[in-house]
C-alpha cells in the first residue's frame, strides 16, 4: 500500500517573502550608515590638509625668522599668523606664534588655531 502522506521539505512562499523582506529591511538600514562614514572621512581629510599646512608654515616661520608674510589664502581656505614677544622667567624671552586657518565644511564656517613658540635669541 502506498502511503498518501508525502513528506514535504522546503519553505513556503509567504515564509520566503518575510525572510526576503527582513534582509532587505536590515541592508537598507545598513545603507544608511554609508553616508556618515564618507563625511567623516572627508571631514578628516580636511583637517589633516589643514594641519599639515600649518606645520609647513610654522616650520618656515622658524627656519626663517624674519619672514614678512603673515597671512594669504591656500587650498580654500585663508590663514593670518600673528607673532608676539614673551617674557617667561629672568632673562627668557620667546616669540608667540600662532597661525589661524578659517575653511568651510559642509556649509559651515570653521577655525582651527596651532601655537608655537621661538627663542626670541635666534
Amino acid at each position: 500500500m502506498i502511503s498518501r502522506h508525502k513528506a514535504i521539505f522546503g519553505f513556503t512562499l509567504i515564509e520566503i517573502i518575510i525572510s526576503l523582506s527582513i534582509l532587505a529591511l536590515g541592508l537598507v538600514s545598513l545603507f544608511n550608515f554609508f553616508p556618515v562614514g564618507l563625511t567623516a572621512l572627508r571631514y578628516a581629510r580636511r583637517v589633516n590638509d589643514i594641519a599639515l599646512f600649518a606645520q609647513k608654515q610654522l616650520e618656515h616661520i622658524k627656519t626663517f625668522p624674519d619672514t614678512t608674510e603673515l597671512s594669504g589664502e591656500a587650498e580654500n581656505f585663508t590663514w593670518q599668523m600673528a607673532r608676539a614677544p614673551l617674557d617667561l622667567e629672568e632673562g627668557i624671552k620667546v616669540t608667540v606664534v600662532e597661525l589661524k586657518i578659517d575653511y568651510e565644511f559642509g556649509g559651515s564656517a570653521l577655525e582651527e588655531r596651532f601655537v608655537t613658540y621661538l627663542d626670541a635669541q635666534e
